[in-house]
């Protein structure tokens, strides 16, 4: 093998590794969105539950506090 298609399989191995990479970090980056996906549809179910229990708690419910307060 000449020098210069030694170059070029070691050019050709770098390129596969780094196309490796960029395959992991693109799948990573597409979980990281679905997990964020996921916990804003939470944050946004706990934020209604909490706002319904402020509604039921205006005063009327049984955390409500006392009626000197």
């Amino acid at each position: 093998m000449t020098n210069q298609q030694e170059k070029v399989v070691e050019l050709e191995m770098r390129i596969s590794v780094i196309e490796k990479s960029f395959d992991d970090l693109s799948d990573m980056v597409s979980k990281q969105w679905q997990m964020i996906d996921r916990l804003k549809r939470k944050i946004g179910s706990m934020e209604s539950q909490l706002d319904g229990k402020q509604d039921r708690t205006d005063g009327q419910g049984p955390d409500a506090p006392p009626p000197h307060y």
